[in-house]
């Protein structure tokens, strides 16, 4: 809060400050605006049903938008569930192929059980891992892997995103623009009226 304040007070002593930061502001908000504008404009009007074994297949066909898709077909391991119902609610789960040759990390944004998962086939953005992505997931210790010797691809399902969080990143964008836009005459009219008397 203390930072907060100091940072607006030398916007209010040195206006040229707040220029440069209102730009920086005005830019990046109108980038994550722009960025989730064209999501939802790409996105389907419903996800895309797809079995696991395609999940590969249908992401490398891809366009620029997320892949929303529905995965079906899962085989979950309910001993690989990491669960948290602090603050800040969140479950994984990996699901696989039935010959356990791909793995799906499914996150979720509430404290789920297995039961509650296996009831309902995932829907959200899925992404393949990246190899460091890979190299984290693999020795993080976080998951007993050993039981899948044969995996070859590896994907992260969000399942809390979709569109309704892209529509959300167009608001805030054009908030965060808006706000860089105003930093800079508000800040000049504060130093005119305090330096001016």
């Amino acid at each position: 809060m203390a930072h907060g304040f100091g940072l607006a007070q030398g916007f209010i002593k040195k206006p040229s400050h707040a220029l440069i930061f209102g730009l920086l502001m005005f830019g990046a908000g109108l980038f994550v605006s722009i960025s989730n504008w064209r999501q939802l404009q790409n996105l389907p009007a419903q996800p895309t049903l797809i079995d696991i074994t395609q999940a590969h297949e249908v992401y490398q066909s891809k366009t620029d938008a997320p892949l929303w898709v529905s995965l079906q077909n899962s085989k979950w391991d309910c001993d690989s569930l990491r669960s948290n119902s602090g603050k800040d609610e969140e479950t994984e789960i990996i699901a696989t192929d039935s010959n356990q040759s791909i793995i799906v990390l499914v996150n979720y944004s509430d404290s789920l059980t297995c039961e509650e998962i296996v009831q309902n086939n995932p829907i959200g953005y899925l992404t393949e891992m990246t190899e460091r992505r890979i190299k984290i997931f693999t020795t993080s210790g976080k998951f007993n892997l050993s039981k899948y010797p044969e995996v070859d691809q590896y994907f992260d399902l969000c399942a809390y995103c979709g569109p309704t969080n892209s529509g959300i990143g167009v608001v805030i964008g054009a908030f965060v623009s808006v706000g860089g836009l105003l930093l800079y005459p508000l800040s000049r009219r504060r130093y005119n009226k305090r330096f001016s008397q």
